[in-house]
């Protein structure tokens, strides 16, 4: 008798998560119900992503936010991590100007070797 409890009880719980996870699926996104068409949350572009940034968005969502290929760090960025050189900090650097310009770690890794030899980026 106790095991057939069991088994009742574990099923109603599987029967229990299922629905829920029904109900989770049909209304979409931030617990609304879809819309019909494409509204303004559902327009093209990095403002349409929860949180104003995605993965494949290095300026985080934000248009214009990294200096284009070519152009030069802003000197903010540059004055930034020369003080993190001084301070032996080379990491720290590297990271800096992967946060302002979405460059892979390599290429931010020789973009701060050339600050450090005397460049300005």
């Amino acid at each position: 008798m106790g095991f057939l409890l069991m088994v009742l009880v574990v099923l109603a719980a599987v029967v229990v998560l299922r629905v829920g996870a029904l109900v989770t699926d049909r209304l979409g996104p931030g617990g609304t119900p879809p819309t019909a068409g494409p509204g303004p949350e559902h327009s093209a572009g990095p403002a349409s992503v929860p949180g104003g940034y995605t993965l494949l968005d290095p300026t985080g969502g934000v248009p214009g936010a990294a200096p284009a290929p070519g152009q030069a760090l802003p000197a903010e960025v540059v004055a930034h991590v020369h003080g993190l050189l001084a301070q032996d900090r080379a990491n720290e650097a590297v990271a800096a100007v992967r946060d302002a310009t979405g460059l892979p770690p390599d290429q931010a890794s020789a973009l701060v070797a050339r600050i450090r030899d005397g460049g300005s980026g």
